[in-house]
C-alpha cells in the first residue's frame, strides 16, 4: 500500500479524548432485546448452524473463518459500535442533496431487501420513515431485535454467497452498506450478481475507502500494515469502491450508474461528524486486533493504535466514504453513463 500522506501540516491540539454515547431511537429502552443466538427468525436459508460459524477467543465472538468470513468480532461490542455508525452515516449524508434517484423507489410501495443488515437498524429507521413501503433485513447472524419492530418489516437469516432466496425482480430497491470486512475481492463479485438478479429497478451501495488522507507517519504506518496483513491473510480489501464500481459498469443489466464520495474528517477539527468518525474508526482498528494479532502483542497494537489516532486529529486528516447506485434495465443495455459526484468537507 502506498503512503497517503500529500502534505506535512500540522496543527497544535489538545489529545482528542471522546466517548460519545449512543443516543438513537433505538437505545432509549434499555430493555430492548435482541437474538444473537441461533434462535429461528422469520425465515433461515443458512446452511450452517449457529455452533458451525462461531468460535471464541479470549472473551470475544468470531466466525470460524472456514463457512464464514469476517475481520470484526461478532459480539454486542461490535454491534455497539455498529450502531454508531449508522448514527454517523445519517448525519453524514442527511445535509446532502439526494441527488440519487432511489428517492424515487419511496414515492410508491416499494419492496426494498437490506443486505447485511445486521442488527436491522436501517430496515427500521427506514420503515418508519416510509410506513408505505416494505423492508427486508438479510444477514447470516440473527442479531435482530425482538421487541422493536415495525409491521412493514421482516428479517430473513441466510448466506449471499450461497445464494438470495428470492426470485428475480424482486424488490425495488436492494441495499448494502459497510459490508467490506467480510467479503473478499471475488465474493464481490458472487454478491453484486445476486443483488442486481433480485433488484427489478435500482441498487445502492455505501461505504468508505480507509485512505486516510493527510495521516501523519505514525498513522500512515500502521494503515499500511494492517491493510496489508488483511489483504494477504483474507484477501479483504479495505478500499473496495474501485471493484464495486467495475463489477457494477461491467453488468449489461445496468446503466445510469451515480458514483459519489465525499470527504470525512477524522477528529474534532471535523466537529460532531469528525468526533464521531475518529471514534468509530477507533474502534473499529482495535476490534481488529484478532485478524492482525501477527503484527504486534495486543499490549503493543492499542498502544500504536492510541498514537496513531491522537496524531489523525493533530494532522487535519480525512477519509473518503462513497455511494454508488445503478438502475437495473429489462433487456440489455446497449450503452451506459457513468456520473461522478465528489463533496469536500
Amino acid at each position: 500500500m502506498g503512503t497517503t500522506n500529500s502534505t506535512t501540516k500540522k496543527r497544535s491540539s489538545k489529545k482528542l479524548n471522546c466517548s460519545l454515547h449512543i443516543n438513537d431511537h433505538y437505545n432509549n429502552n434499555s430493555n430492548s432485546k435482541r437474538r444473537f443466538s441461533s434462535e429461528s427468525t422469520s425465515s433461515s436459508y443458512s446452511t450452517y448452524s449457529f455452533e458451525q460459524l462461531i468460535k471464541t477467543c479470549g472473551n470475544r465472538q468470531y466466525f470460524n473463518g472456514e463457512n464464514v468470513r469476517d475481520i470484526f468480532p461478532i459480539d454486542q461490542d461490535e454491534l455497539k459500535r455498529l450502531e454508531l455508525t449508522h448514527i454517523w452515516n445519517k448525519e453524514l449524508w442527511e445535509s446532502e442533496p439526494f441527488l440519487l434517484p432511489v428517492d424515487e423507489v419511496f414515492s410508491r410501495n416499494a419492496k426494498v431487501l437490506d443486505i447485511g443488515c445486521g442488527n436491522g437498524i436501517w430496515s427500521l429507521d427506514m420503515a418508519r420513515k416510509y410506513p408505505n413501503c416494505h423492508f427486508t433485513g438479510f444477514d447470516i447472524l440473527a442479531n435482530f431485535p425482538l421487541d422493536v419492530k415495525e409491521s412493514n418489516v421482516d428479517f430473513t437469516l441466510g448466506n449471499i454467497l450461497e445464494g438470495l432466496p428470492y426470485d428475480n425482480n424482486t424488490f425495488d430497491l436492494v441495499f448494502m452498506r459497510n459490508m467490506k470486512g467480510c467479503l473478499t475481492q471475488k465474493d464481490y463479485n458472487i454478491c453484486l450478481q445476486e443483488i442486481i438478479r433480485v433488484s427489478c429497478r435500482w441498487i445502492l451501495v455505501l461505504d468508505s475507502d480507509i485512505i486516510l488522507i493527510d495521516g501523519g507517519p505514525l498513522a500512515n504506518q500502521l494503515r499500511e500494515e494492517v491493510l496489508d496483513e488483511l489483504m494477504k491473510k483474507y484477501d479483504i480489501n479495505m478500499m473496495p469502491s474501485s471493484i464495486i464500481r467495475k463489477c457494477l459498469e461491467d453488468n449489461n443489466q445496468l446503466s445510469d450508474i451515480y458514483f459519489e464520495d465525499k470527504q470525512c474528517p477524522i477528529g474534532n477539527w471535523g466537529g460532531r461528524l469528525g468526533t464521531i468518525y475518529w471514534q468509530i474508526l477507533k474502534w473499529a482498528t482495535k476490534n481488529l486486533y484478532h485478524s492482525v494479532s501477527s503484527l504486534y502483542s495486543e499490549e503493543e497494537y492499542n498502544l500504536k493504535v492510541d498514537e496513531a489516532f491522537d496524531e489523525l486529529n493533530q494532522y487535519n486528516s480525512y477519509d473518503m466514504v462513497f455511494r454508488i447506485c445503478a438502475k437495473k434495465n429489462a433487456e440489455k443495455r446497449k450503452s451506459f453513463t457513468v456520473k461522478k459526484i465528489s463533496r469536500k468537507f
